[in-house]
């Protein structure tokens, strides 16, 4: 049962190792977004020192979205978040293993569709309340 709104990220989709180089082929894959209280209920479960200290997924979502200055760790709290507003099959660790954290141009890329996913759940949200 298709409940959710198609988000479409970029990701890995072959690694390769040529010479002393590793290339990487990158394509997207389609992610369900599910704006129910399951997400909350996976922001407790999968991370619950994040979920003590925010009160709820969508203040973690607002605290994460205002970095500016992206470092790894930043991304990294951008993706947990991410992931309890998905429905997904993947473990946390498989969905991480989808994403480039060596280009940079990559990364820029991938953080301006999580922000457009951030901004997409706000509006959503404001308007139900």
């Amino acid at each position: 049962m298709n409940k959710g709104i198609e988000i479409t990220l970029p990701v890995i989709k072959k690694s390769m190792f040529t010479g002393k180089v590793i290339k990487r082929k990158y394509g997207e894959e389609k992610f369900l977004l599910d704006m129910s209280l399951a997400s909350e209920a996976r922001f407790e479960q999968k991370f619950p020192t994040e979920y003590k200290a925010y009160g709820d997924l969508q203040q973690y979502m607002e605290r994460v979205n205002s970095y500016e200055d992206l470092t790894r760790a930043k991304v990294l709290s951008m993706l947990k978040c991410l992931y309890c507003w998905f429905d997904t099959r993947y473990s946390f660790i498989e969905f991480l293993q989808l994403f480039d954290f060596t280009d940079i141009d990559y990364i820029s890329k991938l953080v301006e569709k999580l922000r457009l996913t951030f901004n997409i759940i706000r509006e959503n949200a404001s308007e139900k309340n």
